[in-house]
């Protein structure tokens, strides 16, 4: 689960009821341990029994943000784990921030993108999961500029309005499958997943 740390209210509703959902099927949700989506889907996986797994963009003696550091530490004690590729004492930076993104999708079987704009870090993981051949989920409505060129755009149309876009392999579009229901995506991801 990938999305902005200044999502709006909707995004980390959904976020959080869908990481929930997704525990209560037993299927753990990987995310980056960021403010915003991210905090808001390893809250909701911890309300089930499914662990969650935070890649931060920091080495894990160093963990960024400072706020979410009992998030970090709930993850830890509920079975959940903490990764990184990251040396421990290594601080966060933009560089690694991307990095993380890519180790997200590809721990990840499928990527939800909650909310995002047409730039920044959630359109590098959308780009990460499109180049690793990951499905790809996208609200309808409230995704954000970004969520909105996924669910639309054809190949050159995302590498004209997000430069994270630009080297994408992938050709076509659309890139993502849009959903209105968190339970029906639920069942669909736990089908995906267990099947």
């Amino acid at each position: 689960m990938v999305g902005s740390r200044r999502a709006a209210a909707a995004s980390l509703d959904l976020a959080h009821e869908l990481s929930y959902l997704l525990s209560l099927r037993g299927i753990g949700v990987v995310s980056g341990l960021a403010l915003g989506v991210d905090a808001a889907a390893h809250g909701g996986c911890l309300g089930g029994p499914a662990p969650t797994v935070a890649v931060p963009g920091s080495g894990l003696r160093r963990i960024h943000p400072r706020e979410n550091r009992p998030l970090a530490e709930a993850i830890m004690a509920s079975g959940g784990a903490l990764v990184s590729e990251l040396g421990p004492d290594r601080p966060v930076s933009p560089g690694a921030l991307v990095r993380r993104n890519h180790t997200i999708c590809a721990l990840a079987r499928a990527v939800v993108v909650a909310e995002s704009g047409a730039c920044g870090g959630t359109m590098h993981a959308a780009r990460f999961a499109i180049d690793l051949g990951r499905p790809l989920w996208v609200p309808r409505a409230g995704s954000g500029e970004g969520g909105r060129l996924l669910l639309e755009a054809g190949a050159e149309r995302l590498r004209e309005a997000s430069p994270q876009m630009r080297g994408l392999r992938a050709e076509g579009g659309p890139f993502a499958r849009g959903f209105d229901d968190a339970r029906k995506l639920a069942a669909e991801l736990a089908a995906f997943v267990v099947g």
